[in-house]
């Protein structure tokens, strides 16, 4: 999951590198001073990042996607963008900033990585700061995906994500999955997470604020988002 996931992030053309149009409210934005330091974790297109420099915020961006960074970097925002992979550690300072953003950036991550993302979060994020994410949590949808993956991959709630969005109605059984990996038909694979596994993950900070929004995939599947803002302990 890990080789084929960070393969298609680092590849994936620029103007693939985008996701839900998720961001915070303003109650969740409120307890943040304006003039805060951010990092938004996995930026793709900016977007995100964009919106909360013009909240006010003092803001960082980094992905694992060259081409992304360098395409946001040629607008000549505000916000500062790098070439980093919060798996790997990053250099920013320890304590350095009052706002983390996740979104749809863990879906992504390999189980055994959650304990370098966790330790690296914590580091950088300043006593009494906050995490912000946006993350899939299982889906009634999905229950069949989940069951087909699980087969193969022996993991509860992830499924494959195909190239051509109309492969995940069409594949059915383990044999025709089988095949589409073969063909190479598959392009990544994402966790929807249960609500205590990101408890779990994000132990160090206790949830403030949350809210459900469902999303449409671009297979047509429904997709229920954890939307919550964290405080460190």
């Amino acid at each position: 999951m890990k080789m084929l996931n960070k393969g298609y992030w680092k590849n994936v053309p620029a103007d693939l590198t985008i996701s839900a149009d998720i961001r915070l409210s303003p109650e969740e934005l409120s307890p943040i001073i304006r003039g805060g330091r951010a990092l938004d974790i996995g930026c793709g297109d900016g977007v995100l990042a964009e919106w909360l420099s013009r909240q006010g915020l003092v803001v960082s961006a980094i992905d694992i996607n060259q081409n992304a960074i360098e395409n946001n970097k040629q607008r000549k925002t505000e916000v500062s963008y790098s070439l980093q992979d919060i798996t790997a550690g990053t250099s920013f300072k320890e304590n350095l900033f009052d706002l983390l953003c996740f979104k749809y950036t863990l879906t992504n991550i390999d189980r055994e990585e959650w304990i370098a993302v966790r330790r690296e979060v914590i580091r950088i994020t300043k006593k009494g700061g906050y995490i912000w994410l946006a993350e899939p949590l299982v889906s009634k949808d999905y229950q069949k995906r989940y069951a087909l993956s699980k087969k193969i991959l022996g993991e509860s709630n992830v499924i494959y994500v195909f190239k051509n969005s109309n492969d995940a109605s069409r594949i059915q059984s383990s044999e025709q999955l089988q095949q589409a990996l073969s063909d190479g038909l598959v392009s990544r694979i994402v966790r929807h997470f249960t609500r205590k596994e990101l408890e779990e993950i994000f132990s160090d900070f206790n949830i403030l604020k949350e809210r459900i929004e469902v999303i449409t995939s671009p297979s047509g599947y429904k997709i229920e988002t954890l939307v919550a803002l964290l405080q460190k302990k």
